[in-house]
């Protein structure tokens, strides 16, 4: 019978997924609402919000879906198939009417099981229980619990009826025997589901006790295997999370003979199950397996229902955007089928509050706010216990998150970033500073540590103990003082080793008595020995309010100003968005689909090929908020020479109405020369602010020059310090901070030992050679509109002059294919490229949003490598191919930009790091093609003699700046991140723990 088939898709219509409290997002608790009240309840949930523009559009969401279901009675003549099925039954053409309309058109199929079941006579028992048992499930899917119970009951009445006189009448009749147990099951396990649903789990345990002794008599495995993992669903539903797993799931899913579909339906309760218990990392992989099995078995209905669990994983993690990807396949199909799972107003709520909800489970949310009342009170020392012991809770939870870089990335930012951030406060408050300082490492740069440390252990003979290879210190050592003086020492030895001072910046949420958050920017210096005078102290360190009356709060609450920062200094031509709407005019190829990899293992189901899903895909992506920092307009003016590629915002440019009158007269150049001249002044004066917050407050701690050599500073930024060009800060004597000092960046001080680590190895592997050069300049574009770069190749044949033709290999034009940088990477020791970039996708899912989006973002252009290629280089295609490169040179626009997270930036220059590299220059903003060749060739001569990267950047932008006499915009974007020398490094004594 076709029912047969469907009893098992019952769990896909959940709708306490809207009920579920955001507090108890990782359990099971649901309200017992019977969802004829679903709308009222999603209306006022909305206006908790007060968020009008959601609220209005998803309005418009819902009288969409109503208008659907009238849409979709319409579509069918409901008379005629009524007749058809009547004329059909017991046939297979029945059986493929009825599931053709059960996938594609509920509200019809209830209107005709409605008029097939008002036949009281020539109906037999048999049929009644099958449509009945549809009947049921289209209630559950579109109605209240209320009427699918009703319709439940009245088929258990029959089903018990039917099996009982089979039994005493039939004792011969496998057949009919058969046919009443799978009625009498199906039906206790209906009754057991909405029974469930509704909260009253009494009920339901007597229906579920029901279905496991009728399936235990009739010796059937199969059936009794289900019975068992809705008996785990059912402890689950009474918060016995433990006992499910353990005592039911995890065995069933050792037995040999489960059918595929209940280890299918094994696989989902448990990955829902291990979501609960913050194992995420199981929970995705049992989800993936599931949806696996649902596809194999062409189970549409299945395959969307487990991809909105895997969503609820990912919402979890902090991976906002996947979690919608996955959830809006199970929207829209649904929708087709005239049933609209309330799961994503749910999920729009909790994006639209910037992940600032508590979601890392109820003793971590507890044991913070008791650190927080603590701190109020003033018990500082209490309040420190608290927050530690929240932190070894949330530590436990990354344990269990699995090897995914974008879930270890969510985790940290949306579950574990603010507690790491409120230690320090708590901890400087007691005048802990060094404690703050050590403790900071665990709050920056956690998930690409953690890859380049796993990729260098691959080739390690024994693993270190240190805590710079440790994923369990934290857990071991409980941050105790033993931990703190390690990682003090190692700061120590490092600026000795280096010969450099470390520039620590933490950016952290203090409390007002009245629990108001105020911003606060802590700073600390830690200078090398050589800088150090005699009895003064090695760590300085000062605090800043971020918000007060010297400075403008949109600093740090608002990106704009970093937009208008980097705006200030680009140089006007082609805007990013251009780029990307001319790469994007051919989005639906499938070669750019083919060069955009998913997740790890990921399983995305297919969005439905039809008119009316598209239209419901675009009412779901109108739900989307502006992307934050991406609200400018974006400038249509144009510059007569070539830049590699940027975006251009008229956002907060500097108006003046007199002149406006002949800024209409002027020509472009005119005009745009004139702009320029006021972006440039407000560019200088935004420098001055970013002195006056970021340096002036430990210029007391700096190390000065010696003997006319200029001290080094290696600096560690945060959040939204990753866009502040530190080389161009100026102070109020109009000196620019490169002047005094070689800068570059890294993550954190574990990224620093362990890329000195892998720059070692790379260094013992080029042993005595010439080091190999790769040049890409100017790569022949398939796709777009774009501007050919003229100094862009010049550029790689000048790299080749210097390092010579034996050394360099240059690829320009159609020569500078994907296929060919993608396989020198794990040949070369340097690679340039000179092309057009951007820190976006080209072609980005309409699904996908910027504040739960965790995947590697950005690309470079390419000449293409065959016909099936566009020659788009992703940053997420970059970071799963080796890569040996000593430096990678990427002289592009905006290389350096990307999501800011507490792990550093998510875009170009990290995917290299994670492939493999060892340092990488990256810019902040739009590069002009001219002058970057002149700046290009004073790098490389300077750093063909000193082998020193930070150094020759310094180089080139001294000389830009006093023998050229240009401003900040035309040689400050670049600054390197990594390590680079090698007289140092061997004093680490790394080499004898490689293989």
């Amino acid at each position: 019978m076709f029912n047969d088939k469907l009893c098992c898709h019952i769990p896909t219509f959940r709708t306490e997924r809207l009920l579920c409290l955001p507090e108890a997002e990782g359990g099971t608790d649901c309200k017992s609402v019977d969802n004829c009240d679903i709308g009222t309840v999603r209306m006022e949930f909305l206006k908790e919000d007060e968020n009008a523009e959601v609220l209005q559009k998803v309005t418009k969401l819902m009288q969409s879906f109503e208008n659907q279901v009238e849409s979709l009675k319409s579509k069918v003549d409901i008379v005629d198939v009524t007749e058809k099925i009547k004329s059909k039954s017991g046939t297979s053409d029945e059986t493929v009417i009825l599931k053709n309309l059960h996938n594609t058109n509920l509200p019809a199929l209830a209107i005709i099981l409605d008029k097939l079941l008002e036949e009281k006579d020539g109906l037999s028992v048999q049929k009644r229980m099958e449509y009945l048992g549809l009947r049921q499930h289209v209630a559950m899917s579109l109605e209240t619990f209320t009427k699918a119970r009703s319709l439940g009951e009245v088929m258990h009445q029959l089903a018990k009826d039917l099996h009982q006189s089979t039994t005493t009448c039939y004792l011969d009749a496998q057949v009919a025997l058969t046919t009443a147990y799978n009625s009498l099951f199906q039906a206790c396990i209906c009754c057991f589901l909405v029974c469930r649903y509704q909260g009253d789990v009494e009920h339901a345990k007597k229906y579920l006790d029901e279905a496991k002794s009728v399936a235990e008599k009739a010796n059937n495995d199969d059936d009794y295997q289900m019975a068992l993992i809705y008996h785990a669903d059912w402890l689950l539903a009474k918060g016995n999370l433990n006992s499910a797993i353990n005592e039911f799931l995890e065995p069933l899913l050792h037995k040999k003979n489960l059918t595929m579909q209940n280890k299918g339906l094994l696989l989902q309760k448990l990955g829902n199950a291990c979501r609960s218990a913050a194992q995420w990392g199981l929970a995705k992989q049992h989800l993936r397996e599931s949806i696996r099995i649902a596809q194999s078995l062409g189970d549409k209905v299945a395959e969307y229902d487990r991809a909105t669990d895997l969503g609820n994983v990912y919402r979890s993690e902090g991976r906002i955007s996947d979690a919608i990807k996955h959830q809006s396949r199970h929207m829209t199909f649904a929708f087709q089928r005239g049933k609209f799972d309330e799961a994503i107003i749910h999920h729009e709520k909790y994006r639209v509050n910037g992940l600032q909800r508590g979601d890392d489970g109820g003793v971590a949310i507890m044991q913070r706010e008791m650190a927080l009342d603590y701190l109020l009170k003033g018990d500082l020392k209490r309040a420190e216990i608290q927050v530690k012991n929240a932190l070894l809770t949330l530590e436990t939870i990354r344990t269990k998150l699995g090897t995914e870089d974008s879930s270890r990335l969510a985790n940290f930012d949306k579950n574990q970033a603010e507690a790491y951030n409120f230690l320090q406060v708590i901890l400087v408050k007691q005048g802990m500073i060094k404690e703050a300082l050590a403790l900071s490492e665990f709050a920056r740069g956690r998930a690409i540590t953690d890859v380049i440390r796993d990729n260098l252990l691959k080739n390690l003979r024994d693993s270190p103990s240190s805590w710079l290879w440790r994923d369990d210190i934290i857990l071991k050592t409980e941050m105790k003082e033993e931990l703190v003086g390690d990682i003090i020492q190692d700061f120590y030895s490092t600026a000795d080793l280096l010969n450099s001072s470390f520039l620590v910046y933490s950016v952290v949420k203090s409390y007002t008595l009245d629990r108001k958050p105020e911003k606060m920017l802590y700073i600390w210096v830690v200078k090398c020995s050589a800088h150090v005078q005699e009895g003064e102290e090695r760590i300085g360190f000062a605090s800043i309010q971020l918000k007060g009356e010297n400075f403008d709060c949109k600093l740090v609450e608002d990106n704009k100003f970093f937009s208008s920062l980097c705006r200030s200094f680009a140089y006007v031509n082609l805007s990013n968005d251009e780029i990307l709407r001319s790469l994007a005019v051919k989005e639906t190829t499938d070669t750019i689909t083919k060069e955009q990899p998913e997740a790890v293992d990921d399983v995305i189901p297919d969005i439905p090929d039809t008119e009316g899903a598209q239209h419901f895909i675009s009412l779901l992506n109108s739900l989307k908020l502006k992307e934050i920092g991406r609200e400018e307009e974006i400038s249509k003016d144009k510059f007569a020479e070539s830049s590699r590629g940027s975006e251009i915002s008229k956002e907060g440019v500097l108006q003046d109405d007199s002149s406006s009158k002949s800024n209409e007269k002027m020509s472009e150049i005119e005009r745009i020369t004139f702009l320029r001249g006021q972006w440039e002044k407000e560019g200088q004066q935004q420098l001055k602010l970013l002195y006056r917050i970021c340096v002036e407050p430990v210029i007391k701690f700096l190390p000065t020059s010696r003997g006319g050599v200029s001290p080094r500073l290696i600096v560690i930024p945060q959040e939204f310090l990753f866009s502040v060009p530190f080389c161009a800060l100026k102070n109020q004597n109009g000196r620019y901070f490169v002047e005094d000092y070689i800068i570059s960046y890294a993550p954190s001080l574990r990224a620093i030992h362990l890329l000195h680590f892998r720059n070692s190895h790379l260094r013992k592997l080029q042993g005595n050679r010439n080091r190999r050069v790769l040049a890409i300049g100017n790569p022949k574009m398939a796709v777009g509109n774009l501007p050919e770069l003229e100094f862009a190749a010049k550029e790689a044949f000048m790299v080749q002059r210097i390092f010579g033709d034996g050394d360099c290999t240059v690829a320009t034009g159609e020569h500078a294919k994907k296929s060919f940088v993608l396989e020198k990477l794990k040949e070369v020791d340097i690679i340039h490229l000179a092309s057009h970039a951007a820190p976006r996708d080209p072609v980005v899912d309409g699904t996908t949003v910027a504040d739960g989006d965790y995947l590697m973002r950005g690309f470079v252009i390419l000449a293409p490598s065959s016909d099936e290629c566009e020659g788009i280089l992703l940053a997420r295609e970059i970071e799963q191919v080796p890569c040996s490169c000593q430096l990678v040179m990427l002289s592009c626009c905006e290389t350096g930009l990307g999501k800011v997270t507490g792990d550093g930036v998510v875009g170009l220059y990290r995917s290299f790091l994670a492939a493999g590299a060892a340092g990488v220059v990256v810019t902040l903003w739009e590069i002009r093609d001219d002058l970057t060749l002149e700046f290009m060739e004073t790098f490389y001569n300077n750093f063909k003699k000193e082998d020193d990267v930070p150094a020759a950047l310094r180089a080139a932008m001294m000389y830009l700046l006093k023998e050229r006499g240009l401003p900040p915009s035309q040689w400050a974007a670049f600054s390197f991140i990594g390590v680079s020398r090698e007289n140092q490094i061997n004093r680490f004594g790394f080499n004898q723990l490689y293989l």
